[in-house]
This record gives structure tokens, C-alpha cells and sequence, in this order.
């Protein structure tokens, strides 16, 4: 019987009722946060690095955050690159290259040179990443670091102009006739060196993040600066490929952190500064009408 009466009047659960947890789950401010936070650390991990969403209360606080660490960033990538682009003007004054544009004279040069600079090295502050954290910090997190590659790429730049002075080496890709065989062989030699760092990064993006969408982009704008070419010639125009512009489109296949492409980006940034500081924003690819 006791056993009966025990079975008809249970004793009171101590257990909160489904409905009472259902109605604390919204009004307990504690419960709130939690998932606030948990949304936050899902959207904050994946979505934020991927798309830039974040849905959580504080959104517009954390989205102006890391846009102002970001802006930091490319301030910090902006001043290596007119760092670089004030050392070769020195070089230039010393006569490196021999054909370099001398002198502060001229207004329009004096200032539309630095705004190239700045224009051209924010968008490849972006393909190369410049303006994540990480990518950031390997780059000139420590002084080791920016030393090594502000020193390669100013190093490289100068290199280049020393020798771009050889008597045999005077002469453009663009130019017709027949070449010096040094300059073929270095041309060969160029090219080899290219295709060989270009097959590294591919192998470089099989391992992180997939071939795809590490060319897809960056196809995207040699394709379009071909067809930019193609139209110049359809149309009667000269035109002339600027080593330059071909260094700056090489240093957006230079993503990643592996010494061998940090290496590549300071080799093609050092000879992107150096063109630009000896010879001005000339138009991609363009010297005018024939």
C-alpha cells in the first residue's frame, strides 16, 4: 500500500518544468549572452574571415575595429613602399639607373610618381595578403623581419638598375629589330626563374586554400590587362611593356608565407618601386599614339 500511495502522489520534482525553461531562456540575460557569444565566436571564426558578417549586438563596434586595424595595416605597407621608393630616388640621383628621371622640378612628375606608388601598392597590399594579421606580422611583425624585407627589396631594385645599365643590356622587349645575345640569354634566364617561382606558389596554394581560388582572381586581372594590350594594337596604338607593371603583376601571385614567396614579393615590390622612382607613372603598357 505504501508502495500505492507513493505511485498515486508523487512527490515534487525538483526539476525546473519544460515551459519555465523555455520562458527563462529568454528573459535570463546570462542565457542571452552565452549565445550571443557563441554566435559571435562562429561568426567571428569563419564567416568574419570569409565574407566579413558578423550578426551579433556588437557588430558595427567590432566591424569598425577591424577596419581600422586593417587601414593600420596598409598605412604600415604604404610607408615600406615609399621607404623603398625614396631610397631608389636616391639611387637615381646617384645615376641608377642611367636613364632615371632627376630632379624634383617638375610638379606633375613629383607628384603623380607617389600616387601611382601609393594607388598600385594598395592593390597588391590585397592580393598578398599585406592586410591580414598574420601575413601582416610575418612581413614586419619584428624588426628582423621588416629588415630582411625592405633590404631585399631595395636591394633587388638596385641590382636591377645596375644591370639594366649594361651597354648590351639597353634595350626593351617592345623595340624591333634584332637583340644582343646577352640580352636573350637573359631574358631566357628571367624566364626561368619566373616559371619557376609561378609553379612554387601553385604548389604553395595546392596546400593552402586550393589552386582555384588563388588564380582565379589574379587570371582575372591578366586577362584583363591583355585585352587592354589587345585593343591598344587593334586600334594602331604603340605600346611598350613597362618591367615595372610586370613586376607589380607578379607580386600579386605572392601571397603566402613561406620564405621562398615572401622572398618573391620583396623581389617584386623592390623592382616595382624601382621602376616607378626612376621613371615615373608611365601609362600600363602604353607610350603613346603611332
Amino acid at each position: 500500500m505504501a508502495a500505492r500511495r507513493t505511485e498515486l502522489n508523487p512527490r515534487p520534482s525538483t526539476e525546473t518544468p519544460l515551459l519555465e525553461d523555455a520562458r527563462s531562456a529568454f528573459t535570463d540575460n546570462s542565457a542571452s549572452d552565452e549565445r550571443e557569444d557563441e554566435l559571435c565566436s562562429f561568426s567571428c571564426g569563419a564567416l568574419c574571415r570569409c565574407f566579413g558578417l558578423c550578426w551579433v549586438a556588437d557588430a558595427e563596434k567590432h566591424d569598425a575595429m577591424e577596419a581600422n586595424k586593417m587601414i593600420g595595416r596598409l598605412g604600415v605597407w604604404l610607408a615600406a613602399n615609399t621607404f623603398l621608393f625614396a631610397c631608389q630616388r636616391v639611387a637615381v640621383a646617384c645615376g641608377l639607373p642611367y636613364d632615371g628621371h632627376k630632379g624634383w622640378k617638375n610638379a606633375r612628375w613629383s607628384l603623380t610618381a607617389p600616387n601611382h606608388l601609393c594607388l598600385y601598392a594598395s592593390g597588391a597590399a590585397v592580393f598578398a595578403h599585406a592586410l591580414t594579421p598574420r601575413r601582416a606580422g610575418r612581413l614586419f611583425g619584428k624588426p628582423a623581419n621588416c629588415a630582411a624585407f625592405l633590404g631585399v627589396a631595395l636591394g633587388v631594385g638596385v641590382l636591377f638598375s645596375i644591370v639594366s645599365d649594361i651597354s648590351s643590356l639597353r634595350t626593351s622587349i617592345s623595340e624591333d629589330g634584332s637583340y644582343d645575345a646577352s640580352f636573350v640569354a637573359l631574358l631566357v634566364i628571367l624566364g626561368a626563374i619566373v616559371l619557376a617561382a609561378f609553379a612554387f606558389q601553385i604548389w604553395l596554394a595546392r596546400r593552402h586554400g586550393g589552386v582555384v581560388p588563388y588564380l582565379a582572381p589574379r587570371i582575372a586581372l591578366v586577362v584583363l590587362y591583355v585585352a587592354y594590350s589587345w585593343v591598344l594594337v587593334a586600334n594602331g596604338d604603340s605600346w611598350e611593356f613597362h618591367h615595372y607593371w610586370l613586376a607589380w603583376i607578379a607580386s600579386l601571385f605572392c601571397p603566402f608565407d613561406h620564405p621562398a614567396s615572401v622572398f618573391c614579393l620583396a623581389a617584386t615590390t623592390g623592382i616595382f618601386g624601382q621602376g616607378v622612382a626612376a621613371y615615373g607613372a608611365a601609362e600600363i603598357f602604353t607610350k603613346g599614339s603611332s
